[in-house]
């Protein structure tokens, strides 16, 4: 790929229009031009190689020139799951690091022990659409709430699920061994002061098993970090 301008615009291929927000950055942040090129990707995969038709109004019009085709291996779907942590600024990070190494779903769960309660979901949304186009991917990482543990765990997923717990009511392995390549993967990281064992008993019930990170007590973004880039490491060396 040259090095042009990523926009993420979901309905490109019908309207032929950067969004108001995209058309603000590509005409007032970029001074991008009449026949400046870009790449344009809906979110969902694809990427088009574009050029910019007009520069007036609040939503710019380009031409899409090519539909880019893909020429690397996607990993298979990483969902991360984790409770409002009590900084938002971590939050934010750890969305931003997730995406950028190819997160596929953030889940934000409530539990018994959550400290924040309010969630800023457009800042998140805007936070992962930076991180996306940083990052050079074409398909969005999808976002999501949840106002309890019950509710979450009544998911359907195709795939391993990972519950990772620090206290000693149940049984757990250590995720590098049992995580496998080549197969969606979700994990549950519970807020600083752990899932309760009642909470750890239902996500059990619901087929999560339950894992450690290691000897360390870590912070919960530092859990969902090192579960992320293992995950991401795993696959890449099964390519």
């Amino acid at each position: 790929m040259e090095d042009f301008p990523l926009f993420v615009v979901p309905d490109v291929e019908l309207t032929g229009c950067l969004s108001e927000e995209e058309s603000h950055h590509a005409s007032r942040v970029l001074r991008m031009q009449v026949g400046d090129r870009m790449y344009v990707t809906n979110g969902a995969g694809d990427l088009y190689l574009a050029e910019l038709r007009e520069v007036s109004g609040k939503e710019l019009s380009v031409e899409l020139i090519e539909k880019v085709p893909v020429t690397a291996p996607s990993h298979p779907e990483l969902h991360m799951a984790v409770t409002p942590l009590k900084n938002a600024d971590r939050t934010e990070w750890l969305l931003e690091k997730l995406v950028e190494v190819g997160l596929g779903t953030f889940s934000l769960v409530m539990t018994e022990r959550t400290v924040r309660k309010h969630i800023k979901m457009q800042r998140l949304e805007k936070v992962m659409l930076a991180a996306m186009k940083q990052s050079r991917k074409r398909t969005m990482t999808r976002i999501g709430q949840y106002e309890s543990l019950d509710e979450f765990c009544d998911l359907s997923f195709p795939g391993q699920k990972f519950i990772a717990y620090c206290g000693e009511e149940y049984p757990k392995q250590e995720l590098a061994k049992v995580l496998k390549p080549a197969m969606p993967t979700l994990v549950l990281i519970g807020p600083e002061g752990d899932f309760t064992p009642e909470e750890v008993r239902r996500a059990v019930e619901c087929g999560f098993v339950p894992v450690s990170l290691g000897q360390e007590r870590l912070r919960s973004e530092t859990a969902a970090m090192y579960a992320g880039m293992l995950h991401h490491i795993l696959n890449t060396q099964a390519e």
